[in-house]
């Protein structure tokens, strides 16, 4: 007679396994890896994109790549290209457009 085990997940593995995910996904934080200028310039050129880039950097960089709705920030060309869109027919600067003062 065979007795099936069933395993179980202790309380530390799963601590372990929900680590070993948020360490995951961390990776994919552009916090971790942003970009730099030269590289938003030459995707801004690339696109054809109607963006400022140091006013984009700085932006991303003093909210620690967190955006507006409190997520981390993981593919900045995405960013580019929606900020892009936003600003597409609307003249006024950045700091008028998104309250920031400057």
């Amino acid at each position: 007679h065979t007795t099936d085990i069933v395993p179980t997940v202790s309380s530390v593995d799963k601590i372990r396994i929900d680590k070993i995910r948020e360490d995951k996904n961390n990776n994919r934080w552009i916090k971790n890896n942003p970009p730099t200028l030269e590289q938003l310039e030459a995707y801004k050129t690339e696109k054809s994109l109607s963006i400022d880039c140091v006013w984009f950097l700085d932006y991303f960089t003093t909210g620690d790549w967190i955006d507006a709705k409190g997520n981390k920030v993981k593919n900045w060309k995405q960013k580019m290209l929606t900020h892009a869109k936003m600003n597409f027919n609307d003249d006024r600067p950045p700091s008028e457009k998104f309250g920031i003062e400057g």
